[in-house]
């Protein structure tokens, strides 16, 4: 009886530990594609882009520097790719399935860009 019991509560101890949520992944609408304009001081590279996706209801704005820069990028306005969010990037996958890692420049709520004060 008592090992039934001691085995009921490692059980239940343990149960949230097998039970966490696996990284969910989001649909981002890329609305905006612009050239970055690297600062003087910057070691960006020329063929960086600053995408800005709705993801829910906000506007992130991330560097993006493609491995091989084709330029098709300029034109992915409109097209929803699937994102995983953290707190400093976004993470995605290309054409191709590599996997891609981009630093967030900014987050804005949407209400404040359809809304300018």
């Amino acid at each position: 009886m008592q090992r039934s019991l001691i085995a009921a509560i490692l059980t239940i101890a343990t149960a949230p530990a097998f039970s966490q949520n696996p990284a969910k992944y989001q649909v981002a609408t890329i609305i905006a594609v612009e050239p970055h304009q690297p600062t003087s001081n910057s070691k960006a590279d020329k063929n960086s882009y600053e995408v800005s996706l709705k993801i829910e209801h906000n506007i992130y704005v991330v560097l993006y520097t493609p491995v091989a820069d084709t330029g098709a990028v300029r034109y992915a306005s409109g097209r929803d790719v699937l994102v995983l969010l953290s707190e400093k990037t976004i993470k995605f996958s290309d054409l191709a399935g590599t996997p891609l890692e981009a630093p967030i420049l900014s987050k804005k709520p949407v209400e404040s860009v359809n809304n300018p004060k």
